[in-house]
């Protein structure tokens, strides 16, 4: 085996792609998954932002790991509203069917029901 069989080390700092995911990486996704900024999430962990757009962009584990909180995150609301929905048509019921209230409270609760 000759010397020039050997690949050269590496110096310095392994590149992004060599290092598992670290944890203030997942926390600051975890946090943009559930809906917060690029730059917010980034610096509740106390990075910068662009340092966490380039984990996303060059590890192979980020993008996945951020697309299952995300979908965590619409699996959560989906069930708030399916567990919320009867309620919220209740109390509009008792709004139309309450006499003492006014033709335009009716037709306000009415509208801010159909502009969503």
């Amino acid at each position: 085996m000759a010397l020039t069989d050997f690949e050269p080390r590496k110096k310095g700092r392994p590149s992004i792609e060599e290092i598992p995911l670290p944890p203030h990486v997942q926390r600051a996704l975890v946090l943009r998954g559930n809906g917060s900024s690029w730059k917010d999430s980034a610096e509740a962990v106390g990075m910068d932002y662009r340092t966490l757009r380039k984990y996303v962009r060059d590890h192979p584990d980020a993008t996945g790991f951020l697309e299952r909180q995300m979908q965590d995150a619409l699996d959560q609301s989906h069930s708030k509203l399916i567990t919320d929905t009867p309620l919220a048509a209740q109390r509009l019921i008792d709004v139309i069917n309450d006499e003492s209230n006014r033709g335009y409270v009716v037709v306000q609760a009415l509208k801010s029901v159909s502009s969503c």
